[in-house]
């Protein structure tokens, strides 16, 4: 499904672009037939005792008149039984069979041993009549459906012939030269020695149908020529920019193992690719706190955490509503200029940034976070301004202080960054949004906010604000980027 869903989104998607007539083509699956069999334990030399379940893969290719060759295997499982087992799988894929299962299994003898040899064979590639296009019918929102054709050629017909003739080989060494059964629908069919499974069930009535393995493929696959193939090796659109596939849908030929596995190894690789971060360098006079990828230089006081995602800093509040603080073990300097960029989610979300607080490790608090709210000082960010809406509870505020000259500002909507820039000289702290000054602030508590000394050293931290009463559970998911500090 994820090979037709993704090919019809760039049918839909890429109308009018170069190369555009090769998507849907190539479309490839898998060739697929059961053989059942049944012979007596004695059949089967070194079998003694209770026989547990049995796995076997057997590769196997055929050479095409041209010298080119196909490729298929059979996956072969077993289990012993009594004379009236029908399935080698009865105890695969089972940690726990239910309880008359395993009763039926502890009573059974085993008489016989049910083989099942599932062939599985690859199909022909570039099959004109193999494809995925758009249909006229459209679904519920008004967006074209996908019509799939899948048929096997005539290269695909002698592939099949040559993997069943294989499997009945197999089941013949099975049958160790004895008398052996045949299970097909429910019904047993007995077979002569040295007879093969074909002279009691034809080799086409043990076929599965194409498209029945969910192991399309092939439909945007990938190469080096633009105009031989949809995608490039990366998995990018070959005539599109910034839009890539991922998954067996790239596979320009599949052998015949599924393709989900070599799918996830292609996603996980584009993932790798694309999602190698790039460390964050500050610019010129400023030092990065937060690289974008590192915390080694961040320690977590109270409750809550960060996440690292997309180079950002992302606040998740403790459930218990338990203050949180992310501090930089980095000191900071006497006097400095702290910028940085944080966006909220929803318009309600509450963080902080604090600054001038000391080792929060230093202090025999429960809750060391709060070391950053009695020692330091808090530059809010809450829309809101909760509890009272009061101005000193807003964003860019210095929290609950009195004595600050306000000009609050905006923030940008939730889903867009904001800058702070925040300044401490002496005890002098101002603060702007988005390049526009919002407070001055002069600090007169001789037991908050001391600038590092040679003595003493104080830190910045961003906070994990846990949601406030009526608030969402989201209320403080905040995040922080392009963290960087500088010396006045």
């Amino acid at each position: 499904m994820a090979t037709v869903e993704s090919t019809r989104l760039a049918l839909n998607s890429f109308q009018g672009v170069a190369g555009y007539p090769l998507i849907g083509q190539n479309l490839i699956a898998h060739l697929r037939s059961n053989l059942n069999i049944r012979v007596p334990i004695q059949n089967v030399p070194g079998l003694t005792g209770n026989l547990e379940e049995a796995a076997l893969f057997v590769k196997g290719r055929h050479a095409f008149a041209d010298g080119s060759f196909g490729h298929y295997h059979l996956q072969i499982t077993a289990a012993g039984g009594a004379k009236t087992s029908t399935d080698a799988e009865a105890e695969l894929f089972k940690k726990i069979p239910d309880i008359d299962q395993f009763n039926v299994l502890r009573q059974a003898s085993a008489q016989d041993v049910v083989i099942t040899i599932r062939g599985i064979g690859e199909m022909e590639t570039q099959n004109p009549a193999s494809s995925v296009r758009l249909d006229a019918e459209v679904d519920e929102y008004g967006v074209q459906r996908a019509f799939v054709s899948l048929a096997a050629s005539v290269r695909d017909g002698e592939l099949w012939d040559a993997m069943d003739r294989a499997a009945e080989d197999v089941a013949l060494l099975f049958a160790g030269g004895r008398d052996y059964e045949v299970l097909a629908g429910g019904t047993s069919f007995p077979v002569a020695a040295g007879q093969p499974a074909s002279s009691v069930i034809a080799a086409v009535r043990r076929r599965d149908g194409l498209g029945t393995t969910h192991h399309e493929a092939g439909a945007l696959w990938m190469g080096d020529d633009p105009a031989m193939s949809v995608t490039d090796p990366t998995g990018k659109f070959q005539n599109v920019q910034n839009a890539y596939a991922i998954g067996p849908a790239i596979l320009p030929r599949t052998g015949s193992p599924n393709p989900m596995l070599s799918g996830i190894a292609l996603a996980r690789r584009l993932a790798d690719r694309l999602g190698t971060p790039t460390p964050y360098v500050a610019e010129a006079g400023f030092r990065a706190l937060f690289d974008g990828i590192h915390m080694t230089n961040w320690q977590m006081a109270g409750l809550g955490r960060f996440i690292v995602v997309d180079g950002a800093l992302e606040a998740v509040p403790d459930p218990s509503g338990e203050l949180g603080l992310l501090w930089s073990t980095d000191k900071t300097p006497a006097d400095f200029v702290l910028r940085l960029e944080w966006l909220r989610w929803q318009q309600n979300d509450n963080s902080g940034v604090f600054v001038r607080f000391p080792d929060p490790t230093s202090k025999v608090y429960n809750n060391q976070a709060w070391v950053g709210v009695n020692f330091g000082f808090e530059i809010q960010i809450d829309e809101f301004g909760w509890p009272d809406q009061a101005g000193i509870h807003k964003t860019g505020a210095i929290y609950a202080q009195p004595n600050q000259n306000l000009s609050l500002q905006p923030a940008h909507p939730p889903g867009q960054w904001n800058e702070f820039e925040i300044r401490t000289k002496g005890q002098t702290y101002t603060v702007s949004l988005n390049g526009t000054p919002v407070t001055s602030f002069q600090n007169q508590d001789p037991a908050r906010g001391l600038a590092t000394t040679l003595q003493s050293s104080s830190y910045i931290g961003l906070q994990v604000h846990p949601p406030s009463p009526s608030e969402s559970a989201n209320a403080g998911r905040v995040a922080f980027r392009k963290i960087r500090i500088a010396p006045i």
